[in-house]
């Protein structure tokens, strides 16, 4: 192994796509509205797709289906819907996602960031979007070893 080479590699990997610089520019303006995330997320239909596909998942119990990412907004609100924007551009900026180990990771991200905000939202100091946040993105290091190392390191982790 070439850790020099890996490194580089890494650094390429880190690259912050279009959609992530977009979306971190629109959440640092503290007069963006809900439109302005809309319009970053419409960018890119298969975020606006996922963003919609959660809205629709059982967890949020909205009785009736949601088709549009502006309800699905609307439903989940400005800090949900950032926090997964964000965490899914980095985890797909980093990994094949049409890898069925990316997306393996990426279920277990969702389920942890879940149980996450849950927690902080029992009267914990730290806000429930927050702990969103650091669920969905806490193994993001496992999506950098699996993209550099797609064969050694499933092989290493069993």
């Amino acid at each position: 192994m070439d850790v020099r080479a890996d490194l580089r590699r890494i650094e390429r990997l880190s690259t912050t796509p279009e959609l992530l610089l977009r979306l971190l520019e629109v959440l640092r303006d503290e007069k963006a509205r809900r439109q302005d995330l809309e319009a970053a997320i419409e960018r890119d239909q298969s975020l606006a797709h996922r963003i919609v596909a959660a809205a629709n998942s059982a967890f949020f119990g909205h009785p009736g289906p949601v088709d549009s990412l502006e309800q699905a907004v609307l439903l989940l609100g400005f800090d949900m819907v950032r926090n997964l924007s964000l965490g899914m551009t980095v985890i797909r900026a980093l990994g094949r996602a049409s890898d069925e180990r990316i997306r393996g990771l990426w279920s277990h991200a969702f389920d942890v960031a879940v149980a996450a905000s849950e927690l902080c939202g029992r009267g914990s100091v730290v806000a429930p979007g927050i702990g969103f946040l650091a669920g969905l993105l806490h193994d993001v290091g496992r999506v950098v070893l699996l993209s550099l190392y797609p064969t050694v390191y499933p092989e290493l982790i069993g």
